[in-house]
């Protein structure tokens, strides 16, 4: 194996571990001593991958995101109907984080500080790897099957009441699958809670 495969690997070794860790103990309780001994490293290892702890934390944003952003984009590319993709999205990104809880976990931290960044980073990234939803959302505006709204707060609206139904499903201590919801999720965003006459 070369030397850039093994640094690639060992890379993916300490995000993968980092993130369980600061998933479970937070930003503040998180130290690197503790990410080196789990991943069976030396902890100075870590840092001829990421210069602090917050560039190894924002890392784990980003690779998060990277990750979803890559499967989205799997799945949904032979997707041509609007609402057949959005119910999709739903579906992939309530499935990507039942398997992944942790980079919830991570994203929601709030820390002094550090919080915004963390916030802004999650939204610049994500609507910088997902362009392609606010483009869908413009298509269906422009093809009349959404009302014209602005597509940015309308993906606010849906991450939101995704967000929700995550924390829902974590305070319940991860008893059900999540992925099942989706179709709820999609439902209200879709059609409302109002009843029709």
């Amino acid at each position: 194996m070369d030397k850039s495969k093994i640094k690639g690997k060992r890379r993916k070794q300490i995000l993968k571990v980092a993130a369980e860790i600061f998933g479970k103990r937070g930003y503040w309780k998180t130290d690197m001593e503790s990410i080196a001994k789990k991943a069976n490293i030396a902890k100075g290892t870590i840092y001829l991958y990421f210069k602090n702890k917050e560039d190894l934390f924002l890392s784990i944003v980003d690779s998060g995101l990277t990750a979803l952003s890559e499967k989205m984009e799997e799945e949904l590319s032979g997707i041509k109907d609007f609402l057949k993709k959005l119910k999709r999205s739903i579906q992939i990104y309530l499935e990507f984080f039942e398997k992944n809880f942790v980079y919830f976990n991570i994203i929601i931290q709030e820390n002094p500080g550090l919080g915004v960044k963390v916030g802004e980073k999650f939204w610049k990234e994500f609507f910088e790897k997902f362009r392609k939803i606010e483009e869908d959302f413009r298509k269906g505006i422009s093809s009349g099957i959404i009302k014209s709204l602005s597509p940015k707060d309308a993906i606010f609206s849906l991450i939101g009441t995704l967000h929700g139904i995550i924390h829902q499903w974590i305070l319940s201590g991860r008893r059900y699958s999540l992925k099942r919801k989706a179709n709820i999720v999609f439902e209200i965003f879709v059609n409302g809670i109002r009843r029709r006459k």
